[in-house]
């Protein structure tokens, strides 16, 4: 019950903040002086946002859903994961556009800091804790957090101001990051969504077992490319070009990672169930086609970044929006064959084809951007 709606939420997320975050970045990391303007256009962006994005979410929510989830646990899971993490979210971007790489960390604390004091809470508050009661535990954390993190970036960086003229220009903007986030957040889960219903229980939970490992390798993968965020909107601002040199110094560090992170998996997946468990003895085939995956994700960021920092998010959401399409085609047809192998491969084609086509756009645009300045 309370998985389905954060379910629902997670893929609402993404248009909670309109972009706001990014567009935050972009701007602050090319004019800091002007910080406290564009936090105000990003705050004012992301409350309105998320208070639309939050009422339609539930009306699609109480058409979807089962009947008997109550009304309160889906606008507080709404609330919390929409308002809440938009919130928090636009707060780690804003010490991330000026470099404030300790403080975005310490937002990250202060976020689970006050989910695992949510978790105690609702064992020491409650006899018999049920989805209800989480629920409200979950949005009061959650709103805690986002106003803490609010007040933090303003004692830190200064209180928001309005440009309104701005906002108009920002939201359109806005909207190719949102979908671009929110076709990703599909095809990054698509595949166990769509093998809980075209197959067992037991083979989800599998294949789930599997890819947390595998999301495990992401970690340092995504602590890179948040701290070099910044960097590629710098670079971007002076031309693709520019962008891409940056780009290719990284090529080495990913590549280097993502072949060790898969021969580890060969070497050391038959040892996880005697460290983590019998229960994982099913999950070592599934790591041993998702190992790949880190070093995918790696390259696709590479080049991902490169296309945002450069001005050309709007074609990295098309990029994502047609893979969720394939991704969610190719999941159909394989699993109800091929059970949790139909579902990495289809993840295995689907981001193969999104690096393929990261790459090829940014050969041919830095090539067409060499050829004019020459």
């Amino acid at each position: 019950m309370f998985m389905g709606v954060t379910a629902l939420a997670s893929i609402a997320v993404p248009f909670g903040t309109l972009g706001s975050a990014d567009i935050l970045i972009r701007n602050v990391s090319r004019n800091k002086i002007l910080f406290k303007k564009y936090w105000g256009d990003a705050i004012l962006t992301t409350f309105f946002c998320s208070l639309v994005v939050i009422c339609l979410s539930f009306l699609i929510g109480k058409s979807i859903l089962p009947k008997f989830i109550p009304n309160v646990l889906i606008v507080s899971i709404l609330v919390s994961d929409i308002l809440g993490l938009s919130i928090w979210n636009l707060c780690c971007g804003a010490f991330l556009g000026v470099n404030r790489h300790k403080n975005t960390a310490q937002l990250h604390i202060f976020y689970n800091f006050f989910k695992v004091l949510s978790a105690i809470a609702l064992v020491i508050l409650f006899d018999k804790p049920n989805a209800i009661n989480w629920s409200f535990l979950y949005v009061l954390g959650t709103m805690i957090t986002a106003v803490f993190s609010f007040f933090f970036v303003c004692l830190n960086l200064g209180f928001p101001q309005l440009e309104l003229s701005q906002i108009k220009h920002n939201i359109f903007q806005g909207i190719y990051f949102s979908l671009d986030r929110s076709a990703a957040n599909i095809n990054s889960s698509i595949d166990r969504t769509m093998l809980s219903s075209l197959s067992t229980l037991s083979v989800t939970g599998i294949y789930s077992a599997a890819y947390r490992l595998i999301e495990v390798g992401y970690i340092p993968i995504l602590v890179i490319f948040s701290s070099t965020y910044t960097r590629f909107f710098e670079e971007g601002a002076l031309g693709i070009s520019n962008a891409f040199k940056f780009a290719k110094r990284l090529i080495p560090v990913i590549s280097t990672y993502g072949i060790f992170f898969v021969i580890g998996c060969i070497f050391f997946a038959p040892f996880i169930p005697y460290i983590l468990g019998e229960s994982y003895i099913d999950s070592v085939p599934v790591l041993y086609w998702l190992a790949p995956m880190p070093l995918i994700i790696g390259m696709q960021l590479i080049a991902a970044d490169t296309l945002t920092g450069s001005g050309y998010q709007k074609l990295r959401g098309l990029v994502q929006i047609m893979a969720a399409l394939i991704n969610i085609s190719l999941n159909y047809f394989l699993i109800p064959i091929f059970s949790w192998r139909g579902a990495a491969w289809a993840t295995l084609t689907t981001d193969s084809l999104i690096l393929l086509c990261y790459w090829g756009l940014l050969w041919r645009l830095n090539y067409k951007n060499l050829k004019n300045s020459s």
